[in-house]
């Protein structure tokens, strides 16, 4: 509903703008016979709605990656997975290696991170990932990154120069593993002006 409104309000702002200029230019043009002044507003208009195109686009790729995420939730699993037999396990809980070694299976979990493609914003640029607080690595446009974390919560957050996403606070399960996307917030212009409005981070069900 919010990316919505945002695009209601940017249609109404730039529209607007292209419509006055459009019609000034014809008004200069036609009625008052001066070509350049006419030809000056019809410039503006047509740069207001290239602007808007432009400005909207983050907004629009939005939208259709939220319907995507909507119509993968919902949809109906199709297969399931076969049943498994587990073996003998010791006393903390780990399936024990039926060779009897002491060898125990890897419990540490996983985060990725993932950028879709599609965004104009920054796509020569890498937005940094932290995990609790510290940088571990980058994304580039397009693809993902992954890092091994122990069990348990951890706090997960995107950057890029003076500003980037909330935090997110995630559960990694022993052994398994979280995914998240990080994308342009919506409005890139306006989250140029705060530390933390620039990107989102969306866990993935």
């Amino acid at each position: 509903m919010e990316l919505v409104t945002r695009q209601r309000v940017l249609v109404a702002v730039y529209g607007g703008g292209a419509l006055v200029g459009a019609a000034f230019g014809t008004v200069w043009w036609i009625h008052y016979g001066d070509p350049v002044l006419g030809g000056f507003f019809l410039v503006l208009a047509a740069l207001s709605a290239a602007t808007h195109r432009l400005v909207t686009q983050p907004l629009r790729r939005r939208a259709e990656r939220d319907a995507e995420r909507t119509a993968t939730t919902s949809a109906p699993a199709t297969t399931s997975a076969p049943a498994t037999t587990r073996g003998p396990t010791d006393p903390t809980g780990a399936e024990a290696d039926p060779d009897g070694s002491d060898e125990r299976p890897d419990l540490t979990g996983r985060i990725t991170v993932a950028r879709p493609d599609g965004y104009y914003v920054a796509v020569l640029r890498r937005y940094q990932i932290r995990v609790d607080g510290e940088t571990v690595g980058a994304v580039k446009h397009g693809q993902s990154v992954s890092f091994t974390v122990t069990p348990g919560p951890h706090t997960v957050a995107a950057r890029i120069d003076w500003s980037g996403s909330p935090e997110v606070t995630v559960h990694v399960p022993p052994g398994g593993a979280i995914n998240l996307d990080v994308e342009p917030a919506g409005d890139a212009f306006a989250g140029m002006f705060s530390a933390d409005k620039m990107l989102t981070l969306t866990v993935r069900r």
